[in-house]
């Protein structure tokens, strides 16, 4: 077991223990003596935390930095401190270290929800059996009643690091999408197509199933560099609507066009990577609640990690 964690180290606190490698910055020279330093981005179940490593000699700092790569773990050995209000770990030659490692746990490394998985699966198919329009239901029962997609679907993360950003947050985050969404149709009196926020609450990252690969940290697969979960989520709900066709099941293009548009637009506004903005009241309702859950699972991440906050 780790002896702390990314989410519990302090200032001042001397630490030992091992991370995943989320990324690594060059090799750079200080500007008043010789030698090389670099800095690292380094997570873990709990959270993430940067580290510099101070060098001495130009050769042996080569050594170090080239000794791992991005997915390893790596035990470190060095202070937590302040530097520009970030929390950051300094590692100083000759008194610390890091160095790759085999002996770690990988539950240690993974970041995951900290909830019942297989309960929030439920209440994902409860929300299929409560629409009632028969081309939705039809579009819905195809995708997640492939068992394998829905396992997958349920492990995805919603983001690297931003919202929901671990094992679970996926789902975790659709729901939480689709619990608000139908809290603010019921303002509306009945004005809203509730079937078609459920689908695209549910669908509108899908695209991040894609985008995103769990190893000992959460990295971008290379579609998800070039494509992005947008474009990749509307390829895969057209995917599964020519299934539907292809079985002899009917999907209307308005019906195709709305979801689409939906899954475009949930960004809000063309600056933040949405296509197209908004256009339906559907389609604004997703958008916002799909900010609201992210900001505010933001805000409390924060707030967990920051007594001050």
């Amino acid at each position: 077991m780790k002896s702390a964690y990314a989410g519990e180290i302090a200032a001042g606190d001397a630490v030992d223990t091992h991370f995943a490698v989320a990324s690594k910055r060059p090799l750079r020279p200080y500007s008043n003596k010789p030698g090389l330093w670099f800095g690292l981005d380094l997570s873990d179940r709990t959270g993430s935390i940067q580290a510099v490593y101070w060098g001495r000699e130009e050769e042996e700092t080569r050594t170090v930095f080239e000794s791992f790569g991005i997915g390893d773990v790596v035990r470190v050995q060095g202070e937590a401190t302040i530097y520009r209000d970030q929390l950051q770990i300094s590692v100083n030659a000759g008194g610390g270290l890091v160095e790759k490692t085999e002996t770690y746990e990988r539950e240690d490394m993974v970041p995951a929800a900290r909830v019942d998985v297989a309960g929030l699966k439920s209440r994902l198919l409860d929300h299929i059996r409560s629409v009632r329009n028969p081309q939705v239901r039809a579009l819905l029962d195809l995708i997640f009643g492939d068992g394998p997609f829905l396992d997958a679907y349920a492990a995805c993360p919603a983001a690297k690091s931003y919202h929901h950003g671990y094992v679970g947050g996926l789902i975790q985050h659709s729901l939480n999408m689709v619990d608000l969404a139908l809290a603010v149709s019921r303002n509306y009196e009945g004005d809203l197509d509730t079937d078609m926020l459920v689908a695209g609450c549910l669908l509108h990252d899908v695209g991040k199933m894609r985008q995103y690969e769990v190893g000992l940290n959460i990295r971008y697969t290379t579609d998800g560099d070039y494509l992005g979960h947008i474009s990749m989520g509307v390829m895969m709900v057209q995917e599964r609507i020519s299934g539907v066709r292809e079985s002899g099941g009917v999907f209307d293009p308005e019906t195709e066009r709305h979801l689409v548009h939906i899954i475009l637009s949930h960004h809000g506004e063309l600056e933040h990577g949405s296509p197209v903005v908004p256009r339906t009241p559907e389609a604004m309702v997703v958008h916002k609640v799909d900010a609201c859950d992210a900001q505010i699972k933001h805000m409390l991440e924060q707030k967990s990690q920051d007594s001050s906050f």
